[in-house]
């Protein structure tokens, strides 16, 4: 007899289906990191004439990688979850290092995380 969990050794278990707040979230969360890529890339030019155009690209880079960690919470991927965890809090500790952060830049990672964990806590079994 098997039951439908990760852990029993009959055949291979189907995982509930994505629910509608993860999606929701997902789709949010892509379409901010695609913008914030296309927003970077807008403004290189004047970026390389002041002299820093090493942020457009590093910016573009992590909307990169936060979309791939993305698709992998999409996928039921743990290490998609713990991308989004270090790009929310290296965020916040590049600010602060750099002396530019605010109030909103000390909150927003946990506000964020927060939102995370509630989205993909009913599921967290069903990811590899």
């Amino acid at each position: 007899m098997s039951s439908n969990t990760p852990y029993s050794s009959g055949p291979p278990y189907a995982p509930p289906p994505r629910s509608g707040c993860l999606i929701a979230w997902l789709g949010v969360s892509a379409v901010v990191s695609v913008l914030s890529a296309y927003a970077l890339l807008a403004v290189a030019g004047t970026a390389s004439r002041l002299g820093v155009d090493w942020i457009v690209w590093v910016g573009v880079t992590v909307a990169v990688v936060q979309l791939v960690c993305l698709y992998g919470i999409f996928n039921r991927k743990r290490w998609g979850v713990y991308g989004i965890v270090a790009l929310a809090f290296g965020g916040m500790i590049i600010q602060i290092i750099g002396g530019i952060a605010t109030i909103r830049d000390y909150v927003s990672p946990f506000i964020q995380l927060g939102v995370l964990y509630w989205v993909v806590r009913d599921q967290w079994d069903y990811f590899d």
